[in-house]
């Protein structure tokens, strides 16, 4: 996975098996307003970093990303759309492109992201920030066309991020492809996309692969009926020695508490 730099590795995202029964999902209104990033409260975890970011962008209608000047790396910026990801100039095509129902499967994503970030001042939106800082989540295309890699190197994936270790990249940019929505009913493939979104902030946030089976961290995981989970005590994949610092466990919900703050 070493065939591209990036701030502490590349992490690859590998389809599993997952069902295609349809998830129970609580209808929330997508033009809801954000949420406002906390203030400080009896859990100091919840208290956010300077320069850290609440604002999350999902890309959805297509993105021009441009790769690291050669000289650095560690660059990511989602406000320049400049990133370590990518190896030449490339365009992101809309996410499930073509699609008829596309924008029914994007809507049960993003709702499904929503809740699974409720406990956090995170503010989905898709809709570019014109100031500000925000992570962004490119969605559409494949590995190869997107990244340029072959597709030996991008094996399965169905997103790809750097391992941003000790989040110290306020305004990561991250890839989800279309692979991500791959089977099922309308909400099923909008909580496989949302699945895949967490694994892949998970890591813009600090956290490295994890083992439990659900996990949203886990490298490859059955993408489905469910929800992904944060732990906080997520036994870490020790097979993968990414960052410097990382144990043998990591806190997944404080990682989030940190970055984001706390609703």
């Amino acid at each position: 996975m070493g065939w591209m730099g990036g701030a502490c590795g590349v992490a690859l995202v590998l389809l599993g098996c997952g069902d295609d029964t349809q998830p129970v999902v609580d209808a929330a209104a997508l033009d809801a307003p954000g949420l406002d990033a906390a203030t400080a409260d009896a859990d100091p975890q919840c208290m956010t970093l300077p320069g850290q970011t609440h604002t999350i962008y999902l890309a959805f209608e297509g993105v021009m990303l441009h790769p690291c000047p050669a000289s650095m790396s560690g660059c990511s910026d989602a406000t320049t759309g400049t990133t370590n990801q990518v190896m030449a100039d490339v365009m992101v095509p809309p996410f499930l492109n073509g699609v008829s129902d596309r924008q029914i499967i994007i809507d049960q994503a993003v709702m499904a992201l929503r809740q699974q970030l409720a406990p956090y001042a995170a503010d989905v939106v898709t809709t570019r920030p014109s100031a500000g800082g925000y992570i962004m989540i490119a969605l559409g295309g494949d590995c190869p066309s997107i990244t340029g890699g072959t597709a030996a190197q991008c094996g399965g994936s169905i997103g790809y991020q750097d391992f941003d270790c000790d989040n110290l990249l306020p305004n990561d940019v991250a890839l989800v492809f279309d692979s991500a929505s791959s089977s099922g009913t309308e909400p099923v493939r909008g909580m496989k996309t949302a699945n895949t979104i967490m694994n892949v902030l998970g890591f813009s946030l600090g956290l490295v692969y994890s083992t439990p089976n659900g996990d949203c961290l886990k490298q490859a995981f059955p993408l489905g009926t469910s929800p992904c989970t944060l732990s906080p005590t997520a036994p870490v994949d020790t097979r993968f020695n990414i960052c410097a610092d990382q144990g043998t466990t990591q806190d997944e919900p404080a990682a989030f508490k940190r970055a984001l703050g706390c609703r």
